[in-house]
Formats: structure tokens, C-alpha cells, sequence
């Protein structure tokens, strides 16, 4: 069985990273777990909107104020094209938080601005339809 398929061990998961992530609990060393943005790209990918409201916090407030994160994040062009998805979600909270990531994102470094047109031209056309 692989991991992603116990969906209650995705669950607890998910709920222990995001408590960390909000205390701001071994924060650097989490941001720091190689394979932290490919993990929770996986996850939020999953079509389960109290999964991805997790996710989505866990991202922000991994995200704030942590630049090298943010690059991470923008390295991982799948979880940077399901934005959009989540921009249109018919749950306000995973619209709410896939906004706020990007806000995250680009408030990181002006730099971040630049790459981000450079990535997704789509993501930023998907803000027009909020």
C-alpha cells in the first residue's frame, strides 16, 4: 500500500504539518525536508477541499517571510498550475488560501514577481475571473 492511499494517515499528516507550520514549530527545518514542496504538491492535488485547505494553509504560512521556500514553491510548476483550479473551487476557504500562497509568494521578493509572469501567465488571467 503506498501512502497516499490511507487517506486518514494523509489526513493526520497533514492536520500535525499544519499545526507546526502555524506555531511556527521547527519551521526551518521543515521548509528544509527535501521533498516538503513535491509533498504537498501530491496532496493538493487530491479533489478533497478539506484536504486542500490544509495544504494550502500549510503552504502560506511555510511560504511567509521565507524566500528560499517561495522559490521552491515556483520550482514546482504543477503545484504552481493547480492555482487556477483552486482559484475557481466552489469552496471560499481553498479559494481564500490558494490566493493568499500567492500573495506569499510574491510579497517573498519583487524577484518572485518577475518569475511568476514568467511561469504561469495563466495563473495571474485566472485573478481576473475572482
Amino acid at each position: 500500500m503506498q501512502l497516499t492511499d490511507d487517506h486518514d494517515l494523509v489526513y493526520w499528516a497533514a492536520a500535525l504539518l499544519h499545526e507546526y507550520a502555524v506555531k511556527g514549530v521547527q519551521k526551518p527545518r521543515i521548509c528544509e525536508t527535501p521533498i516538503i514542496v513535491k509533498s504537498l504538491q501530491n496532496v493538493l492535488l487530491t479533489s478533497e477541499s478539506l484536504l486542500q485547505r490544509i495544504i494550502l494553509r500549510i503552504i502560506s504560512f511555510l511560504c511567509h517571510g521565507n524566500m528560499s521556500f517561495s522559490t521552491a514553491l515556483l520550482q514546482c510548476s504543477s503545484l504552481i498550475a493547480r492555482l487556477p483550479i483552486c482559484f475557481a473551487s466552489g469552496d471560499n476557504d481553498v479559494v481564500h488560501w490558494s490566493v493568499v500562497v500567492l500573495h506569499d509568494i510574491l510579497m517573498s521578493s519583487g524577484v518572485l514577481y518577475a518569475l511568476v509572469i514568467q511561469i504561469s501567465l495563466k495563473l495571474l488571467f485566472s485573478l481576473q475571473e475572482l
